[in-house]
């Protein structure tokens, strides 16, 4: 006991003695490090959830984002908008008129031609007094009918031509001119031929209607040749944007051509002359058939005759005995043809009939034989 005094008692002194400085205590070794905590991360597959977007503050509207090339507004807007054709302005001239039978002459058309909110009527020739047209004859007119910058729903074309009796106008004007000589004593009569009824008489109709596909599937033009019911015909063209050119002037000619061929007992030939213009190749046909009652039963002498373009006899057939024939022959060469038909037996009627159906009547040589075109 009386050591460990002595120890104690040497510690406090040497405390003393240094100043009263704290005794220190050996360090210790530092434990290790501590990693942060991190919060775990998301699965790969789920997306991070975006972040809040501030509702916008009132102010003016954004400035539209111009379209990418990819795409047009349009497109983004209404993708399933189809735009309306534009309409089309159509054109009709009407370029030539014809008749097969003029049954006496003067010929008067009235064209009606319009849609529902444009219709208009054209008379040819504008004074009603009618063309003066023999039989298969055809008139140039070259006029343009209808026009509008668009047509609404369907266009319709009608056509109707007649023979306008001139009898009462002629009879008026003569009146007219003898009133100064007999005064009011004529006025009786003047009545009498006011009263007097008009013999016009229908030659032909024709009737067109274009719907609002057809018209517009015109892009150019369209051109309609030799149109018309009974004994009219019409040559006329239809365009939108490009104005076709003139037609030719065309040729009207019978299927069949019904004759008469003079002969006895007037003692001479009788002939009828047709041409036709023929190429190299091209293969000429005719027969020709007399139409009954035969008063020839005792003298029959009759025949056909082709001729080339330089006048030289390449076909003939001579018939004494039967009531029809038939002729063909080959073309040699480029040019127009005449074919005669001719009689000097007795006199008669009959049908012919070409192929190609190409052949114009030119005449007779002056007997009396004649083409009769319509009874």
């Amino acid at each position: 006991m009386h050591k460990i005094g002595i120890v104690r008692f040497l510690l406090v002194a040497l405390v003393l003695l240094s100043g009263c400085a704290p005794a220190t205590i050996p360090p210790q070794p530092l434990p290790p490090p501590v990693a942060p905590l991190q919060e775990p991360a998301p699965p790969a597959s789920v997306p991070p959830a975006p972040a809040p977007v501030p509702a916008p503050s009132p102010g003016p509207p954004a400035p539209a984002r111009p379209p990418t090339p990819e795409s047009t507004p349009s497109e983004e807007l209404e993708p399933s908008l189809e735009l309306e054709p534009q309409p089309l302005p159509i054109n009709i001239r009407l370029d030539y008129i014809g008749v097969k039978c003029a049954h006496g002459g003067n010929v008067q058309l009235v064209v009606v031609i319009g849609d529902k909110d444009n219709m208009g009527k054209y008379l040819f020739p504008p004074v009603e007094k009618g063309y003066p047209m023999s039989d298969y004859e055809t008139k140039k007119i070259g006029q343009e009918v209808f026009h509008a910058a668009s047509v609404k729903g369907s266009l319709k074309m009608s056509a109707l031509a007649y023979h306008r009796d001139q009898s009462k106008t002629e009879y008026l004007a003569l009146i007219k001119m003898m009133e100064w000589y007999y005064g009011d004593s004529i006025n009786m009569l003047k009545q009498l031929v006011l009263n007097m009824p008009e013999n016009d008489e229908l030659i032909g109709h024709y009737e067109r209607i274009w719907s609002e596909d057809e018209l517009r599937s015109i892009r150019q033009y369209k051109q309609y040749d030799e149109v018309g019911i009974d004994d009219l015909r019409l040559w006329f063209s239809i365009w939108s944007d490009i104005e076709p050119p003139p037609t030719s002037e065309p040729s009207l000619s019978p299927e069949k051509f019904k004759v008469f061929l003079a002969g006895y007992p007037l003692f001479y030939t009788g002939k009828l002359y047709f041409e036709g213009e023929m190429s190299t190749g091209d293969t000429i046909n005719i027969s020709v058939r007399q139409i009954p009652p035969y008063d020839n039963e005792v003298w029959r002498n009759w025949g056909v005759l082709i001729s080339d373009p330089q006048g030289k006899i390449v076909a003939s057939i001579t018939e004494k005995e039967l009531t029809s024939c038939s002729l063909s022959h080959t073309a040699k060469s480029d040019g127009f043809y005449i074919i005669t038909i001719w009689n000097s037996g007795y006199a008669f009627n009959a049908e012919v009939q070409f192929e190609p159906k190409e052949w114009n009547y030119i005449g007779n040589n002056g007997r009396g034989s004649r083409v009769i075109y319509c009874d």
